[in-house]
């Protein structure tokens, strides 16, 4: 097998966590309206507050898992934090399967965000270390195109299976993933953080080829791991890329897809759309899946900048046409003619995003953050994207209460363009840049 084959293969195994996630976030949309009526699969059928909760408790257990997965990344390695994400993920669906009580599915939505989380953290970080300069945003946008596929597997598959037979499929799946995870390589970065650096050469070799990899030792060969100390902030090649990662980081949530997607069969269902829910749902899965494979075939040609200036543009323009339609409806001013325009400006928005918004950034933080601050600082990143979407998430029902889906979409349609204008006035290239090259940027 080719070094270059070793990569995508270490990838893949890895990005299987991605795919059961996506699955994981797609079934509170279809399933949650089920658990709702008369017809629940449950004892009880559940109340708005249980279903509010279900569909946003996840992210508890990501948020928590951003920081468990942050420092086992360091201390465990990549590879063996990797393989324990899996665990929580099997007994999630476990529950799923069996569960009769919302307490139950309480506990498996927090423990599939618990592996979600180290998804989130722990498989960009890995990815982009094993990854050629020349590949690593093709391979970085992997993790995006993974979680929508995944995304667009669980709409499917909640549509023509009926509820217990769902989890017993993504079970299947989890213990593919957990066997395969077992025979990837951990990374050489780690091993170089561990100062095993015969290990490290080893793993370099097998993932790009090259027999030498140039490390840093001290003169009696012994390893040293440099700390990281408060006061190495002062320092703009450190202070600057954190700042810029935070930013960047809420770039995947300023479009609110990442609410709408949880909500896909209401909105749709309020939206009055010719199209079944379910069948609306499936489509722009798909859609979203389509955008962040597209991304993931000219990210190298067209750069990082570009795709996320364009996809931050559209997002608005797309968001705002939809409050716009919403808004004429609640006051009946506009012509049923019109009502396929929510899953129109939706699926536009979708595609749009996994093209841009929601898959770019993460690649750009892994790029410009600095090896010694990188496992903090991304952790951090995470940490704010789970909080940013936590509190959409369980707060999307009073948020639409109270500004009406209009207000919803136009409020997303300002952070869009807000998005656009710092990406367009302060986001710097990194297309084809070593990682020391994007530290000269900040170096200043």
């Amino acid at each position: 097998m080719k070094p270059a084959h070793r990569q995508y293969y270490a990838a893949f195994c890895a990005n299987l966590a991605t795919v059961l996630y996506g699955i994981f976030i797609s079934w509170s949309s279809p399933y949650i309206p089920l658990l709702q009526s008369e017809n629940s699969p449950l004892k009880n059928r559940l109340s708005d507050e249980e279903a509010s909760w279900i569909a946003a408790i996840g992210g508890f257990g990501g948020l928590a898992s951003t920081f468990l997965c942050g420092w086992l990344l360091d201390r465990i390695g990549r590879k063996k934090t990797l393989i324990l994400i899996g665990i929580p993920q099997i007994i999630c669906w476990v529950l799923i399967l069996y569960g009769t009580t919302a307490n139950q599915l309480l506990v498996a939505r927090i423990l599939g965000g618990l592996s979600g989380g180290g998804a989130f953290t722990v498989v960009p970080v890995f990815v982009s270390e094993i990854a050629d300069d020349d590949r690593r945003g093709n391979l970085g946008t992997i993790f995006s195109v993974s979680c929508n596929f995944g995304i667009f597997l669980g709409f499917v598959i909640t549509t023509f299976f009926e509820y217990h037979f769902v989890p017993k499929i993504v079970l299947a799946m989890a213990l593919m993933y957990s066997v395969n995870i077992m025979f990837v390589k951990e990374s050489p970065n780690f091993h170089k953080l561990r100062g095993n650096y015969a290990q490290a050469e080893e793993s370099n070799k097998y993932y790009t080829g090259n027999k030498v990899q140039e490390f840093v030792k001290e003169s009696n060969n012994n390893f040293v791991k440099e700390k990281l100390r408060l006061s190495d902030f002062k320092n703009p090649a450190y202070w600057k890329p954190t700042i810029m990662s935070l930013i960047v980081t809420t770039f995947c949530t300023v479009s609110g897809s990442f609410v709408i997607i949880c909500f896909t069969k209401q909105i749709l269902d309020e939206a009055g759309s010719p199209f079944s829910s379910e069948m609306g749902s499936i489509i722009i899965a798909f859609i979203q899946f389509l955008g962040s494979y597209v991304a993931s075939l000219v990210i190298e040609r067209l750069g990082r900048k570009l795709l996320l200036l364009t996809s931050a543009i559209v997002a608005t323009i797309s968001l705002s046409i939809a409050g716009s339609y919403y808004y004429l409806k609640s006051l009946e001013q506009i012509s049923p003619s019109y009502s396929a325009t929510p899953l129109v400006c939706v699926s536009v928005l979708f595609f749009i995003v996994a093209a841009g918004l929601a898959t770019v950034p993460i690649v750009v933080v892994t790029e410009i953050l600095p090896h010694k601050i990188r496992g903090l600082i991304f952790t951090l990143c995470m940490a704010e994207l789970w909080t940013i979407i936590i509190l959409g998430v369980r707060y999307f029902m009073a948020m639409s209460d109270a500004m009406g889906m209009h207000g919803f979409l136009w409020f997303f349609a300002g952070t869009s363009f807000v998005a656009a204008a710092f990406i367009g006035l302060c986001l710097p290239e990194t297309k084809g840049k070593s990682i020391d090259t994007i530290a000269g940027f900040f170096n200043k």
